[in-house]
């Protein structure tokens, strides 16, 4: 268990305080977007992988699956496009992961004998990948706000819902 923490501070301090933020700075918005589906889709399969261990209870996939889906995609998918605080978005990705949350604090097993793996756990699932989103944002940069950019700045709900009932 020292061992992972270790481990984990080290691949937080290098990856997330170091070279996550160099690669943001030399990276256009459609390359950060992409890095981060890809650390969405890795971070997926070891959820994914704790259910197959058992290390979960069947139903926190689904939680999984719906929060990594309409919370995370979806912020990535509208990336690098900054919300207020007080708006909608971030009222639905900060009830997202508090739903993350609660689904892995009720769903793990046997949290009072592995109260440590369930800790790491949910600082490396439910935290980590937020903060890589957060950092990336262009938070503070005032001309970048109404620069030019790909992104869609639509819900994904929305979005799936337009294509499924209004397929023009």
């Amino acid at each position: 268990l020292v061992g992972a923490y270790i481990t984990f501070i080290i691949v937080f301090a290098v990856g997330v305080c170091w070279l996550w933020p160099d690669f943001v700075d030399a990276s256009d918005p459609p390359r950060i977007r992409s890095a981060l589906h890809i650390i969405l889709v890795v971070e997926t399969f070891v959820e994914l992988g704790l259910w197959l261990a058992g290390v979960v209870k069947p139903w926190v996939l689904a939680v999984i699956f719906f929060c990594n889906g309409w919370g995370l995609l979806d912020a990535f998918l509208r990336f690098p496009v900054v919300h207020d605080l007080d708006s909608l978005f971030s009222l639905k990705q900060v009830t997202l992961l508090t739903v993350k949350l609660v689904g892995y604090s009720i769903g793990f097993r046997n949290v009072a004998k592995y109260v440590g793996w369930f800790i790491l756990l949910v600082l490396c699932c439910v935290f980590f990948v937020p903060i890589l989103w957060l950092t990336a944002l262009p938070i503070g940069d005032v001309s970048s706000y109404h620069q030019k950019h790909d992104a869609v700045d639509v819900d994904l709900a929305v979005r799936l819902w337009r294509a499924g009932f209004n397929p023009v």
